[in-house]
């Protein structure tokens, strides 16, 4: 839909995700800010018994991706947080980090979530953006439908920005920080890190 708008994402994060059981209780989500994850990071999502174990890192750094998700996985080996054993399951996919697109509607279409470029450009996360893009949008067609009116769809853009425009924008500038002064020295990164990334408050106010 977005290539028939000539409206289309155009920067991506890469991401390939495990899925395997846990050895012990693990009750917290877990970030990993390195270096060698080039515009991204690793996680550790535990999901009951189970477990997401991933990383993601700017599109030009795919091929390196499958090295860095073993190496990953088998530190948590180490740690014995999970058993030496094959994923249950492989996941894996472009996730938009360019920031929101500037037509989310265009005759009778609306984009949302990840197909506006609704997503975090430095997490990647997007799924309470997807819900609350999604919700704004339908609730924008019943109106347009009940009284006969697609002019109305017009209002979509500016009612997901004001919900969701400045703190995903300021994100995109922050990811562009992030692209352009990536170091592998540790000092530089350490700085890098406290600059751009959403976990220190300054970042996200």
């Amino acid at each position: 839909m977005g290539q028939w708008m000539n409206s289309t994402n155009l920067k991506f994060m890469v991401a390939l995700q495990w899925r395997m059981l846990l050895s012990r209780p693990h009750d917290s989500t877990d970030v990993y800010l390195e270096p060698q994850y080039r515009g991204g990071y690793a996680w550790l999502f535990p999901r009951g018994k189970e477990v997401n174990i991933g990383v993601g890192v700017q599109q030009g750094c795919h091929s390196q991706l499958p090295g860095l998700v073993k190496d990953f996985v088998q530190s948590m080996i180490s740690r014995g947080l999970v058993p030496d054993m094959p994923p249950r399951a492989v996941t894996g996919g472009l996730i938009p980090v360019g920031g929101p697109l500037p037509v989310t509607g265009k005759g009778n279409m609306m984009l949302c979530g990840d197909a506006a470029g609704l997503t975090h450009a430095i997490t990647g996360g997007g799924i309470m953006n997807a819900m609350v893009s999604g919700l704004i949008a339908g609730r924008t067609a019943a109106r347009a439908i009940k009284e006969d009116d697609l002019t109305i769809l017009q209002q979509y853009h500016r009612q997901w920005s004001d919900l969701l425009g400045n703190f995903l924008k300021r994100a995109a500038r922050q990811r562009q920080i992030m692209d352009q002064k990536w170091s592998e020295q540790p000092a530089e990164f350490n700085k890098l890190m406290r600059q751009t990334w959403i976990g220190f408050d300054h970042n996200h106010r």
